[in-house]
């Protein structure tokens, strides 16, 4: 979950498990005019998952 721009909307994105695709995230972060960003973490073992992501980034 990522807004970069304080005035715009929630924007879903899903961060792939994988050291490269933190990197690239992280850096969006420090480029990004506001320097943070909130992150929603969900447990892999959560029932329906796939289906919720779907939902959220839809």
């Amino acid at each position: 979950m990522r807004t970069l721009d304080q005035n715009a909307r929630w924007q879903f994105s899903k961060i792939e498990d994988n050291i490269n695709s933190l990197k690239i995230f992280s850096q969006a972060v420090l480029k990004s005019p506001a320097g943070w960003t909130d992150i929603l973490a969900i447990s892999k073992s959560l029932p329906n998952l796939e289906k919720l992501i779907k939902r959220m980034m839809g």
